[in-house]
């Protein structure tokens, strides 16, 4: 396993995020199984750029949380808004394989629907998955698909049965369970990883109450998800998955203490 800080936790405000400190900070720590995950957003150009040049630099392991602000995979794949969500995953991709990045985090959509839109936003949504899949494999990246929380209002795209059965639907992709919000979801987490084993490829470790996606770091005391367990789980049935600690900027931990964080996943 490799243990990853994500750079979520440098501002949610992509303007005025700092990533690049975060991600030195984490070389500096010289460790081979520690890393980070970069938010590689591509709606605003001049962010996009810090992150190409950037990665000449990076010397620890990395992955990259794909795009999620100005793309959605529930687009109709015809429109100019299809052809963007496969312009930016490709400008990701491309750059995943240049770098030898260990995954690429889809977030599939930022959106709830009506019970009339539900159908044909699952239908966009399967032809876009199938079309940044092919994209991915062509060019050797792990694409890793991740479970999201059920939105407040409306119909959510995916249930938690809907989500694992990508897993059948489509052979080759791999998922990235993210522990909070399957703990909003009530997902089984040990039946997805009973179920699929080593096609669960990466998890997303933080926490919250159980209603909501708060993002609170693993120990928050009002923190309801079984974080250590899941940690357990996965060094079972998929031992050789990428661990992410994705906290949000109000989670104050300095440095130090997010590291003594990922000792202590590396110790369970």
């Amino acid at each position: 396993m490799k243990y990853y800080l994500s750079t979520l936790i440098a501002s949610v405000d992509h303007r005025d995020n700092h990533f690049e400190d975060v991600a030195r900070q984490v070389m500096a720590w010289n460790d081979p199984d520690i890393g980070v995950e970069i938010a590689a957003f591509t709606h605003d150009e001049a962010y996009w750029q810090r992150v190409v040049r950037f990665m000449d630099e990076v010397t620890c392991p990395c992955t990259f949380h794909g795009p999620w602000i100005g793309v959605e995979v529930t687009s109709d794949p015809d429109s100019e808004a299809g052809a963007w969500l496969r312009t930016a995953y490709e400008r990701v991709f491309d750059l995943a394989a240049q770098h030898h990045v260990r995954h690429v985090v889809v977030h599939y959509s930022q959106l709830s629907f009506t019970e009339a839109e539900h159908a044909q936003a699952q239908a966009h949504a399967y032809r876009n998955l199938e079309d940044l899949l092919q994209l991915a494999d062509d060019r050797g990246v792990n694409m890793v698909i991740e479970n999201l929380a059920r939105q407040a209002h409306g119909k959510h795209l995916f249930t938690n049965e809907e989500y694992m059965e990508l897993f059948t639907r489509f052979p080759n992709a791999h998922s990235i369970i993210d522990v909070g919000h399957a703990n909003v979801n009530r997902l089984d987490v040990k039946r997805m990883l009973m179920t699929y084993g080593p096609r669960v490829t990466s998890f997303h470790l933080h926490n919250n109450d159980g209603t909501a996606d708060q993002h609170l770091e693993i120990h928050a005391p009002q923190g309801t998800a079984d974080v250590a367990q899941v940690v357990r789980w996965a060094k079972e049935y998929t031992p050789d998955a990428n661990m992410v600690l994705e906290y949000e900027p109000h989670v104050t931990l300095t440095m130090p203490q997010l590291r003594a964080q990922l000792e202590e996943i590396r110790a369970l």
